[in-house]
């Protein structure tokens, strides 16, 4: 091979939002992709209620009662 032109070389950025997807498979199958508060930080993780904003603390069940047709 002859002198690479290091100028034509691609290099991938790697900053925050050019990251590659972490790999999936059986154990991460139905998990979400969730961000870190650090930029760069992304893992598979399963969703909780904390994971939602405005998620209800608590709800109230309503019985609905219906006459015979």
């Amino acid at each position: 091979m002859g002198d690479i032109d290091t100028n034509t070389i691609y290099t991938h950025p790697d900053t925050d939002g050019n990251l590659h997807v972490p790999a999936t498979g059986t154990t991460n199958n139905g998990k979400f992709l969730k961000a870190g508060a650090t930029a760069g930080s992304i893992s598979w993780q399963s969703i909780t209620k904390e994971d939602i904003t405005n998620f209800p603390t608590s709800m109230t069940p309503t019985i609905h009662t219906h006459g015979n047709i």
